[in-house]
């Protein structure tokens, strides 16, 4: 790996763990970033950002430990696996570009819909259903989170989100909170969960990657492990920069990020 220079290595890796920490998405700039900055094959910036993203999601596995009251999707981490390992095994098959081309569009709609959701409104009053266990808002609209813990219907469908989500970050070399974050939030799950959420599928999707890219041929592990421990103090910054931001702003954030992301796809693609 050719060295882009430390001060700028440190720069974009508190960068990424920043956006990662406050808004649960940012680790799709890594990559990039180590292709065109550091030189590496586009193989070997998704070998090296999947294992920084065990830094990163162990940070985030730390913080929700100590978040009073944080609930954690255990079916829908836990389905992430095999949907990952199936996302790596299409990847031999599925066009790269029409992967990429597929995602950006998928992300394109979810950040437009989040810029929406983030235009003032006039206040309405929220339904009282005795099934939602909490409700919150994201720009002046109601969003009602997940069902009450052990429904089998929201298990289910958690199931599915996740094995999508691991599908999905496999075949694109994403961590998975770029598919997660959006999609939990559009699903009615409130902001804070779905940011917490979206940083914790970065595990085990991180290390089901790595554990592949390992098999198939050399990984440079230091430069990985390096850039993984650049990403904690960035995520643990963003923890506390996050809850400070109003949800309309956060809204906002999120979905310019993912407009952004879907066009570096579309341009990644049509290289």
């Amino acid at each position: 790996m050719s060295s882009p220079g430390l001060l700028p290595t440190i720069a974009v890796a508190l960068l990424v763990g920043t956006l990662i920490g406050a808004i649960g998405v940012g680790g799709v700039l890594l990559a990039p970033w180590l292709v065109h900055a550091a030189g590496l094959p586009v193989q070997q910036a998704a070998a090296v950002a999947m294992l920084a993203f065990v830094g990163s999601g162990l940070a985030a596995l730390a913080a929700a430990r100590r978040t009073r009251g944080a609930r954690v999707d255990r079916v829908l981490l836990a389905a992430t696996v095999p949907g990952a390992i199936a996302g790596a095994a299409a990847l031999a098959v599925v066009p790269e570009r029409a992967a990429l081309v597929v995602l950006a569009a998928a992300l394109g709609w979810a950040g437009l819909r989040l810029l929406a959701d983030a235009r003032p409104r006039e206040p309405s009053v929220e339904p009282a259903t005795p099934d939602a266990r909490a409700a919150t808002r994201v720009g002046g609209s109601a969003h009602i989170a997940v069902a009450p813990r052990g429904h089998a219907g929201a298990r289910v469908g958690g199931a599915a989100v996740g094995a999508i989500t691991g599908f999905a970050s496999a075949l694109t070399a994403t961590g998975g909170p770029m598919v997660l974050t959006p999609l939990a939030v559009l699903r009615g799950m409130p902001m804070p969960d779905a940011v917490r959420l979206g940083q914790l599928v970065q595990l085990p999707i991180a290390l089901t990657a790595t554990a592949g890219h390992l098999a198939a041929g050399p990984v440079d592990v230091a430069a990985g492990a390096t850039i993984g421990a650049l990403l904690v103090p960035g995520v643990l910054l963003g923890h506390r920069l996050g809850p400070a931001l109003p949800r309309r702003t956060l809204a906002r954030l999120l979905g310019a990020v993912l407009l952004a992301s879907a066009a570096l796809f579309v341009a990644r693609a049509f290289r």
